[in-house]
């Protein structure tokens, strides 16, 4: 269940972002808080609050290149753990911790595809790429207009000189027509 702070966000978009956040990071959040302050109950309260700051602050995560997003988070409970300590230090009360920098890595999946997926998504690209071949020129060259180059529809119906429905009916067709070689192959 989610907590109410992420349910109270107010603007869609970020309480969307939030929510996948804190469903798919919060357990290794919890398990390097966990590292960190050895005591199961403080973790929470850190990997809360370090939500919390995550939201004053989630037009700046949101900005954040996706791969990129893990080691922030892990970053940022590490940063309110070590934060809480120095308080409770500070009041005097007794505390120890487990501080390994390199420990990060173990709570994080790695983001990078494993050498068969790359393999298997080079293979499939040569293989669209023989197909694409396959097709008229009118096709390939809209096609790479849309797909290679990005243009918008309306550029491509300024350029080839048809409507912008005619651009995504031909484009449409196109597609159907490049799956249809792939799947003969």
């Amino acid at each position: 269940m989610l907590p109410v702070f992420i349910l109270s966000i107010e603007e869609d978009g970020k309480r969307e972002f939030m929510t996948e956040l804190y469903l798919r990071f919060y357990s290794p959040m919890l398990k390097r808080a966990m590292a960190i302050v050895c005591d199961e109950n403080c973790a929470e309260e850190i990997v809360q609050e370090t939500f919390l700051q995550l939201i004053k602050n989630a037009d700046l995560v949101m900005n954040i290149d996706r791969p990129k997003i893990p080691y922030y988070l892990m970053a940022a409970v590490r940063n309110t753990a070590v934060s809480s300590l120095r308080k409770l230090k500070r009041s005097g009360m007794q505390i120890s911790f487990s501080f390994d920098e390199n420990s990060v890595a173990e709570n994080i999946a790695d983001p990078a595809p494993q050498p068969e997926e790359v393999y298997l998504h080079a293979e499939l690209c040569s293989e669209v790429a023989k197909s694409i071949a396959q097709l008229s020129d009118r096709d390939r060259l809209l096609l790479e207009a849309k797909y290679l180059l990005e243009k918008t529809d309306e550029e491509i119906s300024e350029e080839f000189g048809i409507s912008v429905n005619s651009v995504r009916s031909i484009l449409s067709r196109a597609r159907k027509r490049t799956y249809r070689l792939l799947q003969k192959e």
